[in-house]
């Protein structure tokens, strides 16, 4: 089989190190890649013994190719004059990982050749986005001076150094993208920096419909500019859209050639002495609605300086795709801003806001529209649209029944959030202010600290005094947002302490009850249990008091307070000894308390201090007895004990009979005993108990009575 004396393809993303090589290296790496045109390589490793079309060949070498190409250019960036020996080993080893690579591919005979559209089919990769030339009819040819855009020798040809796909990097001369903005992959047409009066083409026919009526077209141009040649000695670049009879389509067309005079709105620069004249990537749109049903051809041309010593070429992309202008997002909330971007590389944009950028910034709904008008002028001008579309905005609110509550009451909240027809709101969210949210939903409340109800009617109880700021914030189904707060005051309850007197004595009403309140709003009300609505109470029985303060916002405390006193009244009880023999001493009181506080304190009339008195002669005792709550307002008890004694002392009155006879035994005393306190008792010395005496001897005799 025949190939075409074609380069081996750079791939694209090795081509931005290229770039950094200066151009005097750029021509020595393209001096040694030169050497290894894809029909030698093909030869001398017999490839096209396994594959069967150049497609499939060039993608074997290619895919290998790139390595051998870094090497090469890593060798002449670390050594600007490498010797032949040193470029030999790196082709070799080229060779030798090729062939290895071949032998482990499968063998593929069947693959058809420069597999291409039919008429009356619709566009196929026109954009190259499949990574390769599917769909392209792909030509070779060389530029003679014939004609201005004279392309002589057209042969079909499969994908090569003329037709090259590129998936990234940057042009090596003049630095600009190789790939279509917004796209993955463009074709090269050309072969590069490459001369020798050579051309390339390519072309594809496509069925015009109404989904592919508005074609675009791209390019970016690189050629040099030759000093003194003639207009058709130069490189150039041509588009035409024609139709089925071969007839040019309008807005289709265009040329330019390698002349800063024809090619007016292209860039210029200096490279290795040389004029390089280059556009960056451009758009053209062409309305074909008047070409519905019917089979259209865009075609692409570039080439070379006829006299074989300047280079030409073009990045090309096109697209069936309808142009639209594009917002992000389309549909936005009220505040909320979006970008219309229009489709790049158009020569200028007049948007109906007067801006001429490609992008601009607009928060308001409605239709936006915006001219594009190409280099080729007003005549091949569209004017594209895109609406906006601003969402309803919801409204977020809520009241609270009373903003000012008692902790530990619960503040009720009542949502008031609305949103304009149609728009719904989805969610709500609460955040309390106090370190409690809620997530963000609708119905019932489930799961929040200290919150019942639902999303929308709740109360929500603070555990600590203070002013919150809650938050609501709503989002509609549209994703749209808004949020509203409002102050709440929880104040703290009246804190209340007491201090207490109880009753000194039981029965009494020495009791009182002495109230401090410590926080809350003044002023402050008061009900005791007693009905009392002093603060303090004071003449209190004993009992238990409770009572209620109000303040001033309605927040109340309670406390109870219990008075005592003693289990029991003080009483005094005694026993006494009277005074046993008139005129004596031996008298006494023997006092006991009950009831009252223990200890006592005593106060006799005579003048004692203790509880009991002893010896005392006949007569009237009164004691006063304090309890242990003192001697002015504490329990006192009076009482008085009257001793007595006989009225006389005893007297005693005898008459004797004397012994009538010496020695005999008939005497006797005949005893009478008078005051003191009868009965008496007798202790004769004779040791006779008896009143009187008889039988007594003489003698004389004693008795106590």
């Amino acid at each position: 089989m025949k190939f075409t004396r074609v380069y081996i393809i750079v791939l694209a993303f090795l081509a931005i190190a290229f770039t950094s090589l200066s151009q005097d290296h750029h021509e020595k790496v393209d001096k040694v890649l030169s050497k290894w045109p894809l029909s030698f390589v093909v030869d001398t490793l017999k490839i096209s013994d396994r594959y069967y079309t150049e497609s499939v060949v060039e993608e074997l070498v290619n895919s290998n190719f790139m390595l051998f190409q870094s090497k090469v250019e890593n060798l002449f960036e670390s050594e600007p004059n490498p010797s032949e020996s040193e470029i030999s080993t790196i082709e070799n080893e080229f060779l030798v990982q090729l062939l290895e690579f071949v032998k482990n591919t499968p063998v593929n005979k069947d693959r058809p050749v420069n597999q291409q559209k039919v008429l009356d089919g619709p566009c196929v990769n026109m954009d190259f986005e499949t990574g390769n030339t599917t769909g392209w009819s792909l030509f070779t040819g060389t530029r003679t001076n014939a004609t201005l855009y004279n392309f002589s020798g057209s042969t079909p040809v499969g994908p090569g150094a003329n037709h090259q796909i590129f998936g990234g990097g940057v042009d090596p001369v003049v630095g600009i993208p190789r790939v279509c903005p917004g796209g993955n992959f463009s074709c090269r047409l050309g072969n590069g920096t490459t001369t020798g009066s050579g051309a390339a083409r390519m072309t594809q026919s496509f069925l015009v419909d109404a989904t592919n009526m508005y074609f675009t077209y791209n390019y970016a141009v690189v050629f040099q500019s030759p000093n003194g040649h003639a207009a058709n000695e130069r490189p150039y670049f041509t588009v035409r859209v024609y139709d089925a009879n071969g007839n040019n389509v309008a807005c289709g067309e265009y040329s330019v050639y390698a002349d800063p005079a024809n090619a007016a709105n292209f860039q210029s620069i200096v490279v290795g002495g040389n004029t390089v004249l280059y556009t960056n990537w451009t758009s053209v749109f062409t309305n074909l609605s008047a070409f519905v049903g019917q089979n259209v051809t865009i075609e692409f041309t570039s080439a070379d300086c006829s006299l074989g010593g300047h280079y030409g070429y073009a990045y090309v992309d096109a697209s069936c795709a309808f142009q639209q202008l594009i917002a992000s997002p389309g549909f936005i909330c009220p505040g909320q801003t979006t970008t219309l971007t229009a489709p790049a590389g158009v020569g200028t944009y007049l948007w109906s806001t007067g801006e001429t950028t490609q992008s601009i910034t607009v928060g308001t709904g409605g239709t936006y529209m915006c001219t594009l008008t190409p280099p080729q002028g007003a005549a091949c001008s569209v004017t594209l649209s895109v609406p906006v579309t601003v969402y309803p905005q919801p409204v977020a609110g809520f009241t609270v029944t009373d903003p000012t509550v008692c902790l530990g009451s619960s503040a009720t909240i009542t949502s008031t959030s609305s949103i304009p027809a149609p728009g719904v709101i989805n969610t709500y969210q609460w955040n309390f202010g106090d370190g409690i949210n809620s997530p963000a939903s609708s119905g019932s409340i489930t799961g929040v600290s200290n919150t019942t109800g639902t999303y929308t009617l709740l109360d929500h109880t603070y555990a600590a005094a203070g002013t919150y700021n809650p938050v609501l914030t709503v989002v509609s189904t549209d994703g749209c947002t808004s949020t509203f707060t409002t102050p709440i005051t929880v104040t703290p309850l009246p804190s209340l302490s007491t201090t207490k007197v109880d009753v000194l004595c039981n029965g009494g009403t020495t009791g009182s009850i002495n109230l401090t309140v410590a926080s809350g709003t003044a002023p402050f009300t008061y009900l005791w249990s007693n009905g009392s609505t002093s603060e303090d109470l004071s003449s209190l029985p004993a009992g238990t008091y409770s009572v209620t303060v109000t303040d001033a916002n309605g927040c109340t405390g309670t406390t109870t307070v219990t008075i005592t006193q003693p289990s029991a009244p003080l009483t005094l009880s005694f026993t006494q000894t009277d005074v046993l023999c008139f005129g004596g001493s031996t008298g006494a009181i023997d006092l006991s308390v009950a009831g009252g506080t223990a200890p006592y304190t005593y106060s006799w009339s005579n003048g004692a201090i203790t509880q009991d008195l002893n010896s005392l002669p006949a007569g009237t005792y009164t004691v006063n007895v304090h309890d242990a709550n003192g001697l002015t307002g504490g329990c006192a008890a009076t009482t008085s004990v009257t001793i007595v004694q006989p009225d006389t002392p005893v007297a005693l009155n005898s008459t004797q009979v004397n012994v009538l006879c010496n020695g005999g035994s008939t005497g006797s005393i005949d005893l009478t005993a008078n005051g003191g306190t009868a009965p008496y008792t007798y202790l004769w010395s004779n040791g006779a108990v008896t009143q009187d005496i008889s039988s007594l001897a003489a003698g004389t005799y004693t008795v106590t009575v």
